[in-house]
């Protein structure tokens, strides 16, 4: 479950520890965040703005599927092929 620090909860964004092995070849699984109402939005802007200014390579950006309805959300993670890119 994708999450943020908030005063009533505390969970974890596993999609940057994620992200990151997937930059180190550690492996190459999707990570889902559902992205109900535009929750995450705000975390969202930052990564893609990251990825528009060449911080972040778009097959890394890519590995990371948002989507607002669980059904599309687990049918684009099913779909979901990696991309082999030289370091």
């Amino acid at each position: 479950m994708p999450s943020v620090h908030s005063p009533s909860t505390s969970l974890s964004i596993p999609s940057f520890s994620r992200a990151r092995h997937r930059t180190l070849g550690v492996h190459v699984q999707p990570c889902g965040m559902l992205n109900v109402l535009g929750f995450f939005d705000p975390l969202i802007a930052p990564i893609d703005e990251a990825t528009r200014q060449r911080f972040v390579r778009p097959e890394h950006r890519d590995m990371l599927i948002i989507e607002p309805d669980p059904s599309i959300l687990l049918d684009r993670l099913g779909a979901w092929e990696p991309v082999i890119v030289d370091k």
